[in-house]
């Protein structure tokens, strides 16, 4: 029954403790994330320090992004005994993969829809083709530094190539990929929609397999978008549709 009330005295400490922003108060702890967002009081809520010494160690500070270099975090020494704040803490972000995805590849995934498809370039460990968009038709030129493009680099190498300005060939801001995509994701919407890729498109959305392919006849009387699959996915894997009649 001891260690019941210790434990529950010790709960009710842990939650005592919060955050405290700016330059540290003299005799108190902090965490570095708030886990209550208010309180009466204020003091009456910290916890004192328990240090033999008497000496107050420093708070260990937040990191902070460079003023000149946001892709890279200030050095721990630098930062020791300053005032910080949450506000650059990754896991405060409220950036989502997908805006990520978009920054870098320089394209909203609403315009990568299949009348902007153009053509595909096929990943070189699954072999599943991978639409290649731009918001216009290409020029003879364009499609001339995209089939050098292709030739030259495989798959991931290709993608890289096109989200750089350096290695794209004139394309960078005219070709896109899209970014959100792993040898585990199905083929896009966008390549069975697109009427500019004639490639076979009667192929299995999860595994690009062409023998004994084919669409649920029960999700085609309800819903106007249904991908094909082979016999072997149809067992495993759930039928991906959109689009459902009305």
């Amino acid at each position: 029954m001891v260690h019941v009330h210790e434990a529950i005295k010790f709960a009710k400490d842990v939650e005592k403790l919060h955050h405290s922003p700016g330059l540290p108060t003299p005799g108190k702890t902090r965490s570095t994330v708030a886990q209550f967002a208010f309180f009466k009081d204020r003091d009456a809520c910290c916890i004192e320090v328990r240090n033999t010494s008497g000496v107050i160690p420093q708070y260990l500070p937040d990191p902070m992004l460079c003023s000149d270099d946001k892709s890279h975090y200030r050095q721990f020494e630098d930062v020791l005994g300053t005032a910080t704040n949450v506000s650059h803490m990754p896991s405060t972000s409220n950036e989502t993969i997908a805006k990520v995805a978009e920054e870098q590849q320089g394209c909203q995934n609403k315009f990568q829809v299949g009348q902007n498809a153009r053509s595909i370039v096929c990943c070189y460990e699954c072999q599943k083709p991978r639409c290649i968009y731009s918001k216009k038709t290409l020029t003879t030129r364009e499609e001339r530094a995209l089939k050098r493009i292709q030739e030259k680099y495989k798959d991931s190498v290709f993608i890289t190539c096109i989200t750089q300005s350096d290695f794209s060939d004139g394309l960078h801001g005219t070709v896109f990929v899209r970014l959100q995509l792993g040898c585990s994701s199905p083929i896009e919407f966008a390549y069975y929609a697109s009427p500019h890729i004639t490639a076979d498109k009667n192929i299995c959305c999860y595994c690009a397999s062409t023998k004994e392919t084919e669409r649920d006849a029960d999700s085609l009387d309800k819903f106007r978008v249904v991908l094909p699959q082979c016999k072997k996915c149809q067992a495993t894997k759930p039928v991906i549709k959109r689009l459902p009649k009305k």
